[in-house]
């Protein structure tokens, strides 16, 4: 056993807390999670099937380890968006098993052009034999790759429902060096009524091996997100 202590503390994991909605506590205080990815996706609770309209609100942006650790021009940005709600559409459908899974090629789609405009998004593919990678095609010869490494999630009553996924994420264009980044997004939904959704929303950045200032970042979050979520229904 020793050694995958000292595992976990040369890749900066962790032990997990004991549920999702004590990781979200943290805030912004993170290190990469010690799941892993033992779920071929995440599926939901009956009560997410349909089309919904989401509303999401930046409520809090910090920097645990210092504004150098960032992008500062991104960092600033997001402060500047607090408060303000953007809103998208999301689907959620079931899958020839019959469980309910997220529609993510039309979620990404929409929720990158809720934020960088109608013409950002050319395409989004997803290989049905590979659906923990996405490949966006961004405008301006740009390019994304999302690699889901990791997943979890967690029912604590009927109406409740935690999710947990870290992805690496690969963003770059022709003639520039790819920006590379660790991602971790974890979400509390709790069902209000048959027709709405509330959810408070973690997402954590992490830098990469790459990236110079990885070893002093010691494996903790050096951006962390909290959003708070809507979910109404609409078919």
């Amino acid at each position: 056993m020793r050694w995958l202590v000292l595992l976990g503390l040369l890749t900066g994991c962790t032990a997990n807390p004991d549920s999702l909605a004590q990781r979200v506590a943290q805030f912004p205080d993170y290190r990469q999670p010690a799941y892993s990815l033992t779920s071929p996706d995440l599926f939901y609770p009956d009560w997410f099937e349909g089309r919904w309209r989401l509303t999401s609100v930046l409520e809090a942006v910090e920097a645990p380890l210092g504004v150098e650790y960032t992008n500062p021009t991104n960092f600033a940005r997001s402060q500047t968006e607090r408060g303000e709600p953007v809103v998208y559409y999301v689907r959620f459908y079931r899958d020839d098993q019959g469980r309910v899974i997220a529609d993510r090629v039309f979620n990404t789609i929409s929720a990158i052009q809720a934020s960088q405009g109608a013409k950002s998004v050319i395409e989004v593919l997803l290989a049905a034999d590979q659906p923990d990678r996405q490949t966006i095609r961004l405008s301006g010869n740009r390019r994304g790759e999302l690699y889901i490494t990791r997943r979890h999630s967690e029912r604590p009553n009927p109406q409740e429902f935690a999710t947990l996924e870290f992805y690496r994420q690969v963003l770059g264009s022709l003639g520039r060096i790819p920006n590379t980044k660790d991602v971790e997004t974890t979400t509390l939904y709790q069902q209000s009524t048959q027709t709405r959704i509330t959810a408070s929303q973690l997402i954590a950045v992490f830098l990469v091996p790459t990236d110079e200032r990885y070893f002093n970042s010691n494996g903790r979050a050096v951006t962390a997100y909290r959003y708070r979520l809507r979910l109404d229904k609409t078919s």
